[in-house]
């Protein structure tokens, strides 16, 4: 089963009590963007981004904060689509193939927020699992407001993501992540 994370600043173990929580410390564009890109140690084929020049990534994610005023908060958003050997053979009949389709399936995931926020992704596969690491600034470079975090905006990303994997290959994406949403606001709130 192929599934989608969002990683949350929430329930991290290795942040306490008291500390500054995840994704919300000056080090997380960078820290970010090096996880995402491997330390830039990636291919190039395995790599891509919307507004965004690779090799500048993070200051360029940090810059737009700062022109905005929106340095405070939550800085980043990460998230990881994860595909089993099934849903792999399904986009191509060997590595090559695969590889390629799965860069463009990221294209398009990155496409849904690439018209408003600075996004990148990197292909990983040193694990059992091929998986895409999503790495996105929370500042619309556009308008200057932060990422919103809604409901409506969390089923349309679903819908987005599902309507080209069940198009083209055959099978969806299950999404879940650590936070769920308020019913009366429709925003995130701690579990």
């Amino acid at each position: 089963m192929a599934t989608c994370k969002v990683i949350t600043q929430h329930h991290d173990p290795r942040y306490q009590a008291g500390s500054i929580p995840k994704f919300h410390d000056p080090a997380s564009y960078q820290s970010l963007v090096s996880y995402v890109l491997r330390d830039y140690t990636l291919p190039r084929e395995c790599v891509g981004a919307r507004s965004l020049d690779l090799n500048r990534a993070a200051w360029e994610m940090e810059q737009v904060a700062l022109a905005f005023d929106k340095y405070e908060g939550v800085k980043v958003r990460h998230m990881v689509i994860s595909f089993l050997g099934e849903e792999l053979m399904r986009m191509g009949k060997n590595k090559a193939e695969i590889l390629e389709e799965v860069r463009w399936f990221a294209e398009y995931v990155i496409g849904f927020y690439g018209r408003s926020y600075q996004i990148l992704y990197g292909i990983h596969t040193d694990t059992d699992h091929l998986h895409i690491h999503i790495g996105m600034s929370t500042v619309n470079y556009r308008t200057g407001y932060k990422y919103p975090g809604t409901k409506a905006d969390y089923y349309a990303f679903q819908n987005h993501v599902n309507e080209w994997t069940k198009e083209n290959y055959g099978f969806h994406v299950v999404f879940y992540t650590d936070k769920i949403l308020d019913d009366t606001t429709g925003t995130d709130r701690n579990i």
